[in-house]
């Protein structure tokens, strides 16, 4: 169990930094290569979380969902402009981390953490922005998927099981000019995926893919639980060059 004692976690900060500073190996293995951490929550991913956190656009004043928040990484980057945030997740322990992460970055005011699947626990609630990286990984199906996979990771056989969910009970928590993100991996073809198939169905959709793909087998590749230490060095040192001594 977590603390929830603010001052301490607060005081965590300096504690964090000093650890990067004087023990960085050790710093990437709990947070890079999460070798003491098995609580099935989402981990944070270069090729994932960080495109979603760039292209997010959140307006001052606006009510976010940050359905299916994990640590909670996504829903941080939306307080910093949001009027309110709503963060959910089925599983406990994420917001336990989450809780945690918020109240680390002083946000834990502008962001309220609930338990539950998908919108049961935000009814009677719209949102002006919706975002979410939910379970879409496909995998075989079987009896009992909750104790064979992860649950931030299981999407059913094509790993849209999730996001036909979501297309089914989104609409009540919209406003009339409401926007979402959502970021999918599940299966399909070279044409379109079965989610955007599913979307189909229901709206009438336009679609628009960038210049060039965010997502390259060399840099899918380089996900940090599989980067070398010298690498992770590499690719942060221009991010963490502000921390005096820390020790690349």
């Amino acid at each position: 169990m977590l603390t929830k004692n603010t001052k301490l976690i607060k005081s965590c900060r300096a504690a964090l930094i000093k650890l990067l500073r004087q023990d960085f190996r050790k710093y990437i293995e709990l947070f890079f290569w999460e070798k003491e951490v098995s609580d099935q929550v989402w981990a944070i991913l270069p090729h994932e979380t960080p495109q979603i956190i760039n292209r997010l656009k959140i307006k001052k004043g606006d009510v976010v969902l940050d359905l299916a928040t994990g640590s909670g990484a996504i829903a941080l980057f939306c307080a910093d402009k949001a009027k309110k945030v709503y963060a959910i997740d089925i599983n406990p322990r994420a917001i336990e981390y989450a809780k945690f992460n918020a109240i680390l970055n002083n946000l834990e005011r502008k962001i309220e953490f609930r338990i539950g699947d998908l919108f049961a626990p935000v009814k009677n609630i719209k949102f002006d922005y919706i975002v979410w990286n939910g379970p879409t990984v496909a995998a075989p199906n079987v009896a009992n998927p909750s104790t064979t996979y992860a649950l931030s990771d299981f999407g059913g056989p094509d790993g849209a099981e999730f996001t036909r969910r979501f297309i089914n009970q989104v609409s009540p928590f919209m406003k009339k000019d409401s926007a979402i993100m959502f970021y999918d991996s599940c299966l399909g073809n070279k044409q379109r995926s079965v989610a955007i198939d599913y979307l189909a169905e229901k709206f009438e959709i336009t679609e628009k893919f960038p210049l060039k793909n965010i997502i390259t087998p060399n840099f899918i590749f380089k996900e940090w639980h599989f980067m070398k230490e010298t690498e992770i060095k590499t690719t942060l040192s221009a991010d963490w060059a502000g921390l005096p001594s820390a020790t690349f």
